[in-house]
């Protein structure tokens, strides 16, 4: 017989019975008696208990990987800086998006008390949320501004739109709810109906007191602006075709593009600062600088405060 499988909290997994993609959010240290380690998944239907034997890694898409795989350099076993340094995208550090996801979130996860080795694997979580979410849909969103003044076939021009929502969403559901878990916080309610989100909200609450007073608000404001209909449009109409076009011409249109993408990664930058907060050592807070006093070429959103001693960074 084989080695029995366990899998890393964050893992994306299939259940292969019944047939459903979740997230890793717990693995038992001890297999059971019949040698099976159980895990605890997320999935887009609430939490489930699986053996081992009934998981699989889901595969990466096709192109994607790993920041310094993308050439072979992991597979080969190179170490680092042996990669050979290759132009991975056009997108600069002057990003509003690039600043905060990539720059300064690294500098606030080295403020919690998140040990190593988990700090280096939430750190390497949040920054994948870029490189495979945010960054893709961003290129995505540039073809889409430059498609205004360009003739192409009308097909062409839908595809644009669709592989921008799809892969902005699997930053957002997937990627984000990976790096959530590696920092101790499952956000998988905010994927479900009103009734369990609620639910899960008050769940989340009792298990995390030190959690933001305006957190809750702030998701059910999200959820009614934009993620519902973008969950709507990428599941019944993107993956499934169950409704008619016209329902989510909405989604055609660059304006809505943009505003979609500026919600998406404020949002996701929101949570993550939440759940960091959170895990700040005793008596040191963060507070949001205000925009007119961000500044430099890469201006930080956040600083770290004591309570007797102000601003600390």
């Amino acid at each position: 017989m084989g080695a029995k499988k366990r899998f890393t909290v964050g893992a994306s997994i299939r259940v292969n019975n019944p047939g459903v993609n979740g997230i890793v959010k717990q693995a038992d240290d001890e297999p059971t008696s019949l040698g099976e380690y159980w895990h605890t998944i997320q999935t887009e239907h609430g939490e489930c208990r699986e053996p081992g034997c009934n998981l699989d890694l889901v595969p990466r898409p096709q192109g994607q990987g790993d920041i310094g795989s993308r050439d072979g350099n992991a597979v080969t076993g190179k170490l680092p800086f042996q990669w050979k340094v290759m132009h991975f995208a056009d997108i600069g550090a002057s990003e509003e998006f690039v600043q905060q996801l990539m720059l300064e979130m690294a500098d606030l996860i080295g403020g919690t008390m998140i040990p190593e080795p988990r700090r280096a694997e939430v750190k390497h979580a949040i920054m994948m949320i870029s490189v495979e979410g945010l960054m893709p849909a961003f290129e995505h969103l540039k073809r889409i501004r430059a498609s205004v003044t360009e003739q192409m076939p009308v097909l062409n021009r839908k595809l644009l739109y669709e592989d921008f929502a799809r892969v902005l969403w699997h930053g957002y559901k997937d990627l984000m709810q990976r790096a959530s878990l590696l920092m101790g916080a499952s956000v998988g309610f905010l994927f479900q109906n009103d009734e369990n989100f609620e639910k899960g909200l008050a769940e989340f609450r009792e298990a995390h007191p030190a959690v933001l007073p305006w957190f809750g608000d702030h998701l059910r404001t999200q959820r009614r602006n934009w993620q519902n209909e973008l969950a709507d449009f990428r599941n019944h109409f993107l993956e499934h075709r169950q409704e008619e076009p016209e329902k989510y011409k909405v989604f055609y249109q660059p304006g809505s593009a943009e505003a979609l993408f500026d919600s998406v990664w404020r949002t996701t930058a929101d949570i993550l600062v939440t759940l960091l907060a959170m895990l700040l050592p005793p008596g040191v807070g963060l507070v949001e600088i205000p925009v007119a006093e961000r500044t430099g070429q890469t201006p930080r959103r956040f600083c770290f405060v004591l309570p007797s001693h102000g601003e600390v960074s």
